[in-house]
């Protein structure tokens, strides 16, 4: 179960999403990270009991989970950093059509998600 000091650096974070503030509450940041990332190994274990394509591809938590930095280039939003914290779990690589999982959390809601794709024709 996740932490609340993991939620707490959430909410503080949407408050306060500014370089200078993260810089100083990095290390807040790298507990909460390493507590989400405890949760993620969980959840893929548990996943692993009813899905054998995650089971056999292996995940690593570390690479389900999504950066914190935001891409700003063409956003009026300048705010540096996502005021969430997810993370997609699929037995296939990033990009691929298939179906998988994402866990969102974030300061008012998190959510659950399952996605699975139509395969395309084969003619």
């Amino acid at each position: 179960m996740l932490q609340t000091s993991t939620f707490q650096f959430i909410k503080d974070l949407k408050a306060n999403n500014t370089r200078e503030w993260f810089d100083a509450n990095r290390k807040v940041y790298q507990r909460a990270k390493d507590d989400f990332l405890a949760q993620v190994q969980v959840l893929i274990n548990g996943l692993e009991g009813f899905d054998p394509e995650i089971a056999l591809a292996k995940l690593d938590p570390k690479k389900c989970i999504f950066r914190i930095n935001r891409d700003t280039r063409f956003s009026t939003d300048k705010s540096p950093y996502k005021t969430n914290m997810g993370a997609w779990f699929s037995a296939g690589a990033k990009g691929l059509q298939r179906g998988g999982y994402y866990l969102h959390l974030e300061d008012g809601g998190c959510f659950w998600r399952v996605e699975s794709t139509c395969p395309k024709p084969m003619h």
